[in-house]
């Protein structure tokens, strides 16, 4: 019966760990996307030192940028999406934008404990006027290493309930401690639950939901729960994990209350209890009650010819010869008695064979040799109970090699820690069918009187159903994140392909003078042969100078060869000399265009992709170019520096307005009209720079236009 209860609340707990799991990575995930939001961190810089009146513009432009996320986080069960100053001053409520300022150091101690160490939190913690599952992250300005503040990522108890009855298939109940009702603040307008008086429990609370019902909840469980009234009442005040049965109406329900603890788990503030039908206690319960009641007639029995041996001493002295053989009448009857309860206990073993779970009794030799093994055993194993028992088929032997080692040590922890009982981490075994299966194994340590162990009793689960879905889950994880990589290559690839356009341009300003030139010597040779200028010396100095011009038509068409091929592996390069070659590509169409570019500084070489970085200098220079050419500024020029692993690309055009200037790395965004820009050349090359290069890029306006900067760790 124990193992029965405890198979119910191992389950509850597993599920429930599973859901927190699924939940931490949904918010980890959504963290790590708001937290790496450039726009976002610069609104909350600027929060930090702002007035009321600028905090309330920053809070409107925070709202709208994250508006799309939060509706997408409340589809898989967010809650609570909020932001919180460096000094716990709430700044923004996704979920309740109409509240906000006021000072939650001492409702939200995940607050304070994030904002004073700047490292994450996570737990179940009471807020002003709702308690959720909250995860709680610092933000830095990564360009300075600047404290911003921190983000709430928060999950109801209804998004819990609702997980467990849909996916795992097991009705939930969720308290909560009454104390945490006190503080009421503000109404509650946003999506919270109805909470009612629990009938687990006077200083608890239900939260109910749609799934619920008050005539089942409230008046049949009242009735069903009375009479183990005073140990649910015991085992609430314990605060730890435990799990009862009631018998009701011909019909028995394991009831688990597993411990929700606070933030610092300090104390419990609320349970998660579920009820479960259970035939096989119901099944046990029943045959133990006869068999009880036979144990009984036999006990007195005995004590009743013991009574009759102690007042009839003198009697027995004197016909010793023939009490003596009552006696041995008496003991005979005894071991009938004995074989009778033998009998009885493996019929009640018997019960096991009903159920889906197996029950294997092993002696404490080298093998585990089995002395008693359920008959339903082949439904898990394939194996018959004969073949254990026989020895033909050694239980060891059917363990997963690397699960066996953690196993066997789980034994010796046991059996070091003088347990009686202990539950095995979920293991793998190998059917006869050859497949492989998970099992939960609780077991049960057997001693005999002077301590020995002699036997230990195995309570066996299949749960390769539950374990697929855990690592379904995670591989479901593992694809979308290829997905999105493999999204960003064809991305990249798209972006250099629409750059090609304008390299071909670049060529044809490189060979327009050429071919000018070698045309004009090809009509002149009419002229020069009526004139008799043609001799050897002549017809030399002919080939050799149109040589030179087709040579360095050649080299153009081989700059962008090279250009644009694909570097599949990193290799050491010098920055200048690469510069140099993208620089030679739209040098003709920079003179077209009357502007000045220079090249100055030390070299120094890095280790990455060297076509990607050509293409991140080429947009950069032709982005400027355009922006030159556009507002028609005399004396036009673009200056390069290299300084300590750094490049500086800078031009004259006046700079970018300081209304854009942080969107121009974005996705899609361009200030180019229509047609003549796709808003995905500064994106990508952010991209390239940070993620394929390693290093960083940043603009900004100064006295005379815009500059870039590219840089590169040392070493």
């Amino acid at each position: 019966m124990k193992v029965a209860l405890n198979e119910s609340l191992e389950k509850l707990k597993i599920h429930y760990q599973i859901l927190l799991h699924h939940q931490r990575l949904t918010a980890n995930a959504a963290a790590l996307s708001t937290t790496d939001n450039k726009k976002l961190t610069k609104i909350l810089s600027l929060a930090k030192t702002a007035s009321k009146e600028e905090k309330s513009i920053l809070r409107d432009q925070l709202y709208n940028l994250l508006k799309r996320k939060y509706q997408l986080l409340k589809q898989k069960g967010v809650l609570q999406y909020q932001f919180v100053l460096p000094n716990n001053e709430s700044f923004l409520r996704m979920h309740k934008p109409n509240k906000f300022g006021d000072d939650l150091t001492n409702i939200r101690e995940d607050f304070n404990y994030t904002n004073k160490t700047k490292k994450a939190s996570k737990g179940f913690v009471q807020g002003r006027t709702a308690h959720g599952f909250r995860n709680v992250y610092p933000i830095f300005d990564k360009s300075n290493n600047t404290y911003l503040g921190l983000v709430e990522i928060s999950f109801s108890s209804d998004n819990l309930q609702k997980y467990l009855l849909e996916v795992s298939k097991i009705e939930t109940h969720f308290l909560v401690n009454k104390k945490i009702f006190d503080v009421k603040i503000w109404p509650r307008d946003d999506v919270v639950l109805k909470y009612i008086q629990s009938s687990e429990h006077k200083n608890y609370m239900f939260a109910m939901t749609s799934q619920h019902s008050y005539n089942q909840c409230v008046i049949e469980n009242g009735e069903k729960l009375k009479p183990i009234r005073e140990e649910i009442n015991k085992g609430i005040t314990k605060g730890e994990k435990f799990a009862t049965y009631t018998y009701h109406h011909n019909h028995i329900d394991v009831i688990s209350f597993y411990p929700i603890k606070s933030f610092n788990d300090t104390k419990t503030v609320a349970w998660l209890v579920s009820y479960e039908g259970s035939e096989f206690l119901y099944t046990t319960l029943k045959d133990s009650i006869t068999i009880r009641v036979i144990s009984f007639f036999i006990f007195l029995l005995l004590w009743y010819f013991i009574y009759r041996i102690l007042n009839q001493k003198e009697i027995l002295d004197k016909e010793i010869k023939v009490k003596t053989k009552e006696l041995q009448s008496l003991n005979d009857t005894l071991e009938e008695k004995i074989a009778i309860r033998t009998k009885e206990q493996d019929q009640l073993l018997l019960l096991f064979n009903k159920g889906e779970e197996s029950l294997f009794k092993w002696k404490n030799d080298e093998n585990w040799s089995a002395e008693y093994v359920s008959d339903n055993v082949t439904e898990i194993f394939g194996y018959t109970k004969d073949e254990f028992l026989n020895g033909d088929i050694l239980y060891a032997n059917l363990i997963n090699k690397d699960d066996l080692l953690v196993v066997t040590d789980e034994i010796n922890q046991a059996i070091k820690q003088d347990k009686t009982f202990f539950t095995h981490k979920p293991y793998r075994i190998l059917s006869k069918e050859n497949k492989t299966k998970w099992l939960l194994d609780n077991t049960i340590i057997i001693k005999d009187d002077d301590g020995k162990i002699i036997n230990f009793l195995g309570y066996i689960s299949e749960i390769t159903e539950l374990m697929e879905y855990r690592y379904n889950l995670e591989e479901l994880i593992k694809e979308k994140t290829k997905e999105n990589l493999k999204q960003l290559e064809i991305l990249q690839e798209q972006t250099k392909l629409a750059s090609m356009g304008e390299m071909i341009g670049a060529i044809a300003h490189q060979w327009r003078q050429p071919l000018s030139a070698v045309n004009m010597s090809i009509q002149n040779l009419d002229e020069y042969y009526e004139d008799g200028l043609l001799d050897k010396e002549f017809i030399d100095k002919f080939i050799e100078k149109n040589k030179k011009t087709i040579k360095f038509m050649s080299k153009t068409i081989d700059d962008f060869r090279n250009f644009y091929r694909i570097d599949k592996t990193k290799r050491i390069f010098s920055v200048k000399e690469a510069i140099e070659e993208t620089i030679s590509i739209q040098s003709a169409q920079l003179k077209d265009h009357d502007i000045k570019l220079s090249l100055s500084g030390e070299d120094f070489t890095i280790n990455a992709y060297k076509s990607e970085f050509q293409q991140v200098i080429l947009n950069l220079i032709s982005n400027a170019k355009d922006a030159l050419d556009e507002l028609n500024v005399q004396s036009a020029k673009i200056d390069i520096e290299l300084e300590d692993k750094t490049i500086f690309i800078e031009d004259n055009g006046g700079g970018i307005p300081n209304d854009i200037i942080s969107r121009i790395f974005e996705p899609y965004f361009t200030t180019k009209e229509q047609g003549k820009g796709t808003g995905m050349g500064l994106y990508m090359s952010k991209m390239i720079i940070k993620d394929n290069l390693g290093g960083t890029i940043k603009v900004e306006n100064t006295e005379n236009g815009a500059r870039f900067t590219i840089g590169f760790k040392h070493g």
